[in-house]
């Protein structure tokens, strides 16, 4: 096997010359074309990353207090809930994130799946759960079933 190019040769590929250079020019041809179809493309805004200036407090001085001067407005406009320590981005997806799942288990509970599948299961659960006149019903004496004593003590041998 011997591959001609010009002057040179290799003796492991048989191709011939004008093979390879159209296969050369073809791949230039189409680098060049959707380089220009990506250029006549519009734009995509460029992502907003880096300082947020909007949240800086400028009436502080960097020296004097650099967090209140870093974060000093976002805290004066952005209250947290007394139920939680912080937010954040992180928050915001989990919430986001568990108004979905919500979402998702209460049209589960509302279409009246298939018997035995795993959409009546989740169903079946969600409206136990729900079903507070049937939760006060049967009271604490489900629970009075299984006393503290018959369950295994830490320091019991086993």
């Amino acid at each position: 096997m011997t591959i001609s190019l010009g002057f040179l040769k290799f003796g492991f590929l048989k191709f011939e010359f004008s093979k390879f250079a159209a296969a050369c020019v073809g791949v230039l041809v189409l680098a060049v074309a959707l380089t220009t179809c990506a250029q006549d493309a519009p734009a995509a805004p460029p992502d907003e990353h880096g300082i947020a200036v909007a949240n800086m407090d400028r009436s502080v001085k960097p020296g004097d207090d650099f967090y209140e001067y870093a974060n000093g407005d976002w805290l004066k406009r952005t209250e947290i809930p007394p139920d939680r320590g912080g937010v954040s981005v992180f928050s915001k997806l989990a919430d986001l994130s568990n108004q979905r799942t919500a979402a998702l288990i209460e049209e589960i509970a509302k279409s009246n799946p298939p018997a035995g599948s795993g959409t009546r299961k989740v169903a079946d659960l969600y409206n136990s759960y729900m079903d507070e006149a049937a939760i006060e019903a049967k009271g604490l004496h489900l629970f009075a079933r299984t006393s503290m004593r018959s369950l295994p003590s830490a320091t019991s041998a086993s």
